[in-house]
């Protein structure tokens, strides 16, 4: 190399070689290396001249990209950010060539900060020989002043920019793109109050070395919201750091369908999070607004000490988590029930093996003193007895409740008011819910469900069954003479209040001499409102949706077991929606299952 010049001599060898032969064609990865030393970003590409070679036979390209020509004739160049080096290789094509001799070829190499052939028909390539664009603040340095503008505009797959605070959301719906940092730049997204930062729609996307910053003013903001996607695609979130208030309604990632490992974008790949953040429910958020979550049987013991608090289970229990032996004491009394009034997300895990061994309220939460929230949970295998108010998740409400998503499988036993999810709903609503649990009211029990021992009104509100169903057996020893206490395959007493697009299949017996009433879907009707709901006729044993009560029945119907099963289910239950809230099964125990919860879940569970 002499001054601004570099000769490469692709003749003879010192191993003995004669040099390119003819009809030949050659790459030679890596001949030399190209850095910025400046303090701009700059592009390279460059142009053959002199003897019978050009363009289309002789060319410089990136790395080992033979077929990447780095000539402003196709405007195919390198993008260079400061610091940043490339290794160049040299491609030969002697076909045009006759004879053998030399060729003496000048190639002048360029060095500029503007694209060849100006901004609206640059192609630019990253070190790596694929496309990028430049964005930045300064329009002396790169392309673009808009992300968005460059990811909208760019060719390939490489978005870099410079430093700068950039005020826009950006979303990003370019397969394969990598939106990067130049070197040495921490380039900053802050689009404003209640706007999201970056919005990810196409697979394969990553983000690297970017600062986000959100806040909310009365709204939502989210720094990268990944809904879009699906568990098939993949993002990568590197060496991004997050700024938020910490205040609610801010969401650092938001990947509801698993398109990322939060665990890892959280923990593992050189992120930062100010205020700190937790993973949970396909979310990363501020912990100063993330509820209190419940990794193990202490901690599920310790929602009593803050009954109106926001938890959320992250993993599941059983009998071999920690702390179970303490908390649950299964040849004991079992679990004491919770009071609650605060929120509960199951986030789509279950509590196995709970038990509960009363003389009262019983049930996972014993009873909800205030308004309360319970989403999203499994309770399998349970085993719970008590006196009254009895049931696997819930044995009563004081105030509204709202139950959705949420199911119970195992033995639930009472003295009265016993259901297999919930002894006493007054008020409340449970919605897209299930239990297959045997359900069993003793001597003195009256008003015992499948689903709910006593769904009851209070003057302000109703209790509410909708698009729910119970499976289980229900048989109930009441011994009185209280025609109305009874037994229902999906509530026991419907006391001025509603059920509504829900069905029951599990056996409903009455062992009194003195026959209280029975039905296939409440024992009791009195004061209440059945539409839009059924029950098997053949597995329950019952004629009559309900057997005593002044309430109104609409649009409901008893089944054969053949008529609910299968794709029969859709033509014979009409009055359910099978487009958004039901799913037709085919095979043995064919009842629909709800759209709400895992399929498989539901059928593992009959």
């Amino acid at each position: 190399m002499s001054g601004d010049e570099i000769a490469l001599d692709f003749d003879t060898s010192d191993g003995g070689g004669s040099g390119v032969g003819l009809n030949s064609t050659y790459n030679f990865d890596d001949v030399f290396t190209i850095e910025n030393q400046g303090t701009q970003t700059i592009y390279v590409w460059a142009n053959f001249s002199g003897e019978d070679l050009d363009d289309d036979d002789i060319w410089f390209y990136p790395g080992s990209d033979s077929g990447r020509r780095l000539n402003d004739g196709s405007n195919s160049v390198v993008t260079l950010t400061t610091g940043q080096q490339v290794n160049v290789g040299v491609h030969i094509d002697t076909s045009v060539l006759s004879s053998t001799g030399d060729q003496g070829l000048t190639a002048t190499l360029t060095a500029d900060v503007d694209v060849p052939g100006g901004e609206d028909d640059s192609q630019p390539s990253d070190p790596v020989g694929e496309d990028a664009a430049v964005v930045s603040k300064d329009p002396d340095v790169g392309e673009f002043n808009s992300i968005q503008d460059a990811i909208d505009d760019v060719d390939g797959t490489t978005v870099l920019v410079e430093p700068g605070t950039y005020d826009e959301s950006v979303t990003i719906d370019v397969e394969g793109l990598t939106l990067e940092a130049a070197e040495g730049a921490s380039p900053t997204i802050a689009p404003g109050d209640d706007t999201d930062a970056i919005t990810v729609t196409a697979n394969n996307v990553a983000i690297d070395g970017f600062g986000t910053e959100i806040g909310v003013t009365d709204g939502e903001a989210t720094a990268v919201d990944l809904s879009g996607l699906s568990s098939s695609d993949s993002v990568t979130i590197e060496n991004t750091s997050f700024d938020a208030d910490g205040a609610e309604g801010e969401t650092y990632v938001f990947d509801p369908n698993g398109a990322v490992d939060l665990d890892a974008v959280l923990n593992d790949q050189g992120n930062e999070f100010d205020p700190d953040a937790v993973a949970f429910d396909g979310q990363i958020i501020p912990s100063a607004v993330a509820p209190t979550l419940i990794e193990d049987w202490n901690d599920l013991d310790d929602v009593r000490f803050n009954i109106g608090g926001d938890f959320a289970l992250v993993s599941d229990l059983d009998k071999n988590t920690a702390g179970y032996s303490d908390v649950v004491d299964p040849d004991g009394t079992g679990f004491d029930p919770i009071l609650f009034e605060g929120t509960f997300d199951g986030n789509g895990h279950v509590i196995e093996d709970l038990v509960i061994d009363q003389d009262g309220q019983a049930g996972l939460f014993g009873q909800l003193a205030g308004p309360t929230e319970i989403t999203n949970l499994g309770l399998e295998n349970v085993d719970v007895s008590g006196g009254d108010q009895v049931g696997a998740l819930l044995g009563a409400t004081l105030a509204d409740a709202t139950i959705s998503e949420s199911y119970a499988t195992g033995t639930v036993e009472g003295e009265k008011r016993v259901g297999g999810l919930v002894g006493l709903l007054q008020p409340g609503t449970i919605s897209d819910s299930f239990a297959s649990v045997e359900v069993t009211g003793n001597t003195s029990g009256t008003s015992v469900g499948g689903l709910v021992g006593a769904n009851n009104a209070l003057p302000s509100s109703d209790g509410i069954v909708e698009r729910s169903y119970a499976t289980g057996d229900v048989t109930n020893n009441y011994d009185g003479d209280d025609y109305s206490a009874g037994a229902g395959g999906l509530v026991g007493k419907n006391d001025g209040s509603t059920i509504i697009e829900s069905y029951a299949t599990g056996s409903v017996e009455v062992v009194s001499e003195n026959l209280p009433s029975q039905g296939g879907l409440a024992a009791d009707n009195t004061n209440g409102d059945i539409s839009d709901s059924y029950w098997d006729t053949e597995t329950t044993g019952q004629t009559e949706a309900a057997q005593s009560g002044f309430g109104t029945i609409e649009d409901s119907e008893g089944l054969a077991t053949s008529e609910m099963g299968g794709s029969a289910a859709e033509t014979n239950m009409s009055q359910f929606d099978f487009s958004n809230t039901w799913n037709t099964v085919v095979g043995p125990d064919g009842y629909p299952v709800l759209e709400a919860i895992d399929k498989q879940t539901q059928l593992d569970a009959r």
